[in-house]
């Protein structure tokens, strides 16, 4: 009898050693799967700037116009992200993926048959940006920024060189298609992944409780009003929580609204919607004005990707960095602004392409500074109960500074007849940013020495 109990017990063990082998495997394929799915996102928004090239000389629109159809395709997962959020939470995180890979590809494919700025801000911007975010959303937790741009503006460039700009689209949606076998991966990822998930279960109890219609005729009548009334009663519930579920939003959106009376985060919040109101700046504009300098779109697409070759190295970097005490990320963020504005500021005063290049890598590395230490400097301000919320609303400043930033410096353009001008307005709009972030750290050094002899106080008593 001892002998046998061992034996379940040795049996027990191996099958939860290899339950956890399998635990593992499945966790590193979601991750690499993530990854993937970032590298053809990341990819896909960056690179922009190498097709703007391609719309300008078919389209002979102007600059600002051109620029709305990556504008909205920049800023979709931002804008999109609550919309993505619903739709994974209803169907599930590989559903959704894979519903956002096939949205994504629709919306590529479509772009290669319409001949129009109009057209291409609907196919190209809205429903392909669309079907972006939702991958975008799903895999937004491992870090892929900087290798998509290091690929795909090559890639995107050859393409082109090779089959023209909607042969080009059509070939970069079959690449989006492959978020689809990466959403497969994402099988019961709720077992990987910390998430509160809300199910709604109806039950049917006509199912098994009410007799057929052979079995008991007399039944008809009573089964036709337990019926009328069950749907009735349906109805008003769903009424009810519909009107309960629009109250939420309603409530929700006005406490993420109310956050801003915090001064500390209203000043922060300002200086990161000037940030990313110019922050595609390089990505969109450097092939077309390196163009314009008699260089070819080959050699601008390599620009491109140096910026996303050095953003690789500033994650890294910065992900170390703000990693110190709370003091050190403020003045290391404010420093990287304005390190950043000057490097804007300087690029008009170069045509040559190795000071291009390198003024592009610089801008890669520390604009790396943003997505590396923001969150976190969010968390120093309001503390981390309510990173949540603060996010989401930050996200939707970020998505409407994305949405009219390029259409703005595009506009510069078309009235001066050189980028030189958006280049020296959103540098120093940017070095005002990092002077913003300065005054916040001075109001938020302020705000807590004026609460120390509060606290002081009741430690005493």
């Amino acid at each position: 009898m001892k002998d046998r109990d061992e034996s379940v017990k040795s049996i027990h063990e191996s099958n939860t050693d290899g339950d956890k082998k399998v635990h593992s495997s499945r966790r590193w394929m979601i991750v690499f799967s993530a990854f993937v799915i970032n590298i053809i996102v990341d990819g896909c928004l960056f690179s922009f700037g190498v097709i703007y090239v391609q719309f300008l000389e078919e389209f002979k629109e102007t600059r600002s116009n051109t620029a709305w159809i990556g504008s909205m395709l920049d800023s979709a997962p931002m804008l999109f992200g609550p919309v993505a959020s619903i739709i994974t939470k209803r169907i599930g995180f590989r559903k959704a993926t894979i519903l956002g890979g096939l949205i994504g590809f629709a919306g590529f494919i479509a772009s290669t048959f319409v001949n129009s700025i109009e057209a291409l801000c609907l196919t190209f911007g809205l429903i392909a940006g669309f079907g972006i975010s939702i991958p975008y959303l799903n895999s937004v937790v491992v870090s892929g920024a900087g290798l998509g741009t290091l690929i795909f503006a090559p890639l995107y460039e050859f393409l082109i060189e090779q089959y023209g700009w909607r042969g080009a689209l059509t070939i970069i949606g079959g690449i989006l298609l492959q978020t689809i076998p990466c959403g497969a991966v994402f099988r019961n990822v709720n077992d990987f992944v910390d998430i509160e998930d809300e199910e709604i279960i109806t039950e049917n109890p006509l199912e098994n409780n009410i007799m057929t219609e052979k079995e008991n005729p007399e039944s008809i009548d009573v089964t036709a009003k337990f019926i009328e009334k069950s749907t009735a009663r349906n109805t008003d519930n769903e009424s009810k929580e519909s009107v309960s579920l629009a109250r939420n939003i309603y409530k929700n959106i006005l406490r993420k609204f109310s956050m801003l009376k915090d001064i500390n985060f209203l000043l922060f919040t300002c200086s990161l919607f000037i940030v990313y109101f110019w922050y595609d700046l390089p990505y969109n504009f450097t092939v077309d004005r390196m163009h314009g300098f008699g260089y070819s779109t080959k050699k601008g697409s390599y620009i491109v990707a140096v910026i996303g070759a050095s953003h690789i190295v500033g994650n890294i970097l910065f992900g170390f960095l703000g990693s110190k005490n709370e003091k050190f990320r403020f003045y290391l963020y404010c420093g990287s602004l304005c390190i950043w504005g000057v490097n804007i500021c300087a690029i008009p005063l170069f045509r040559d392409y190795i000071p291009n290049m390198i003024l592009a890598g610089t801008f890669g590395l520390i604009s790396a500074c943003q997505e590396a230490i923001h969150a976190v400097i969010i968390i120093d301000i309001l503390g981390e109960d309510k990173i949540t919320d603060a996010y989401g609303l930050l996200m939707f400043f970020e998505g409407i500074a994305n949405l009219t930033g390029p259409p703005f410096a595009g506009w510069l353009y078309d009235i001066s007849g050189s980028y030189d001008n958006t280049y020296i307005s959103g540098g120093s709009c940017i070095c005002f940013a990092g002077i913003m972030v300065l005054i916040t750290r001075i109001c938020f050094t302020k705000s807590k020495n004026v609460n120390l002899p509060e606290n002081n106080i009741e430690d005493v008593s």
